[in-house]
């Protein structure tokens, strides 16, 4: 018990002037970076001086969970289009269109890369912090190189060459560096790897489910507290630990009403003469 300070957003979604997107911390468009809301706005704004002067960006909100030591993006993130990072516990994103549908899913990557050999290498996610079991698939937008191999684990690196084909570059355990026009996938050793030799052509197929392709933003975040009307706090279901959810703490959310207005709320908290926050 004690204060809150709350601040509640509605967003009249059906002006046709009015823009919502997730942006990343790094004014480089890092995947890996920190910064201050305040500080993440006026980046934006600068960006539209240049691109776009009619766009002014009024309001923004802190958005998904990331790495504290290097402030990496944790769960899915689309922009225009591209999927540039891929869930975690396949825990709820919300998805803008291209026609401003708001839509709310947990999202789930799928993935596989097969050789002109019939080789196929599963993947279940894109430019996240590896854990040991798991193959991943590394793009350009992760940074200049793949992560380090844990427990000597696997890299493989795959580029497109003059025709657009991909094929099989090198092999090895080893970072690399990861091509504009390829990818690095990583994971553990223990896949049969003798019929996968540099010089194999290669096709990759990825797909989300649900089947977000026409989504062009997507933040992650996490659990759901309503769901189809009805209150739906799903946090175990999305491995929150429990100190996560059972004690008060600073909250964000976003939500959209029946008749397509955007709310984006903030709970300040851990601040006992202003604001203590909130469970779950």
């Amino acid at each position: 018990h004690g204060p809150l300070l709350i601040n509640l957003l509605d967003i009249d979604y059906n002006h046709p002037d009015v823009v919502l997107l997730p942006v990343l911390a790094d004014e480089n468009q890092s995947l890996h970076g920190k910064a201050k809301v305040a500080d993440i706005m006026a980046q934006v704004q600068r960006r539209n001086n240049v691109e776009d002067p009619a766009l002014r960006v009024l309001a923004g909100i802190n958005g998904s969970f990331f790495k504290p030591d290097t402030g990496t993006t944790l769960g899915t993130f689309i922009s225009k289009g591209d999927l540039l990072t891929g869930p975690i516990h396949n825990r709820v994103a919300v998805g803008i269109t291209p026609d401003k549908q708001v839509l709310f899913d947990r999202v789930q990557v799928s993935g596989h890369i097969t050789t002109d050999m019939g080789t196929t290498l599963q993947f279940h996610n894109v430019n996240q912090p590896r854990l040991n079991k798991d193959w991943v698939l590394y793009t350009s937008a992760w940074g200049a190189h793949s992560p380090a191999t844990p427990d000597q684990g696997t890299q493989i690196l795959l580029r497109r060459g003059t025709t657009n084909q991909l094929y099989v570059d090198a092999i090895g355990t080893q970072s690399f560096p990861i091509p504009e026009n390829g990818f690095v996938l990583l994971g553990p050793p223990t896949q049969d790897f003798s019929r996968v030799e540099p010089g194999q052509s290669a096709t990759l197929k990825m797909t989300l489910n649900p089947d977000w392709s026409d989504v062009a933003y997507a933040l992650s975040g996490g659990p759901y507290l309503v769901k189809r009307g009805q209150v739906y706090v799903d946090a175990k279901a999305q491995k929150l630990a429990t100190q996560t959810f059972n004690k008060p703490a600073p909250r964000t959310a976003i939500g959209v009403t029946a008749d397509k207005h955007v709310l984006l709320v903030t709970v300040d908290g851990r601040q006992d003469d202003l604001s203590v926050g909130m469970t779950l």
